[in-house]
């Protein structure tokens, strides 16, 4: 599994990309953590601009997933198996 683009809502300071990273390839394996969930299937509160990075990743051919805290998208994450 290859990280290719993070996209996220939240500063750096509350939540960097590499815990993003680290958070979605622990998932990956089976990893739960206790504030984030990682789906992969759009949210249907996502906004019309994550709505087209989305569909800008998958003309890319790249795979996407989505970092969830409760009910809120956090981050976007582009990826290759």
């Amino acid at each position: 599994m290859r990280v290719l683009d993070v996209f996220s809502n939240l500063p750096a300071i509350e939540l960097s990309i590499e815990q993003i990273e680290d958070i979605f390839l622990k998932s990956c394996e089976g990893v739960i953590d206790d504030t984030y969930t990682v789906v992969h299937e759009l949210p249907d509160n996502a906004e019309s601009n994550t709505v087209e990075l989305i569909n800008d990743l998958l003309r890319e051919g790249r795979q996407v997933a989505y970092l969830m805290r409760q009910d809120s998208l956090v981050s976007v994450v582009g990826y290759k198996k």
